[in-house]
Parts: structure tokens; sequence; C-alpha cells
């Protein structure tokens, strides 16, 4: 891409004015951490099945409720 190309493709790709003011700005919004899941402390296989991983540390039974509403 030559420059003339790059400054037209910036100019009608770019963000409003307006959001260049918010504070914010520009800055990145995550960043996400992921451990490699290690082999230790696992479910035999048919226990695995039923919990839905193999692996004890994922286990995390729904502990919350059902909702039982609608909307307003």
């Amino acid at each position: 891409m030559n420059q003339h190309n790059y400054n037209r493709y910036q100019q009608t790709n770019s963000m409003p004015a307006s959001y260049n003011n918010q504070p914010a700005c520009n800055q990145e919004l995550a960043m996400a951490y992921v451990p490699f899941q290690e082999f230790r402390n696992l479910y035999e296989t048919d226990r695995g099945f039923r919990q839905g991983t193999i692996f004890q540390e994922l286990y995390k039974p729904f502990q919350g409720y059902l909702y039982k509403g609608g909307r307003s």
C-alpha cells in the first residue's frame, strides 16, 4: 500500500472526532492470560464424562438459581 492509499484509508476508516476525546481512547480493552492445563488430579474416565471435565480443578458446578421471570 503506497502512502497516498494509506492516507486515504486513514481518512475513510478513522473514528469520529468525538471518539478521540474519550478518556480510554486508543487503549487496549483487555489482555488475556491462559495458563497451560497440567495433567494432574484427573478424574477417572467415567466420572470425567459425568462431571463434564477430567480435570478436578476445572469442575465448577453451577451454584446459582434459575431466574423465573421475564421482561417487564
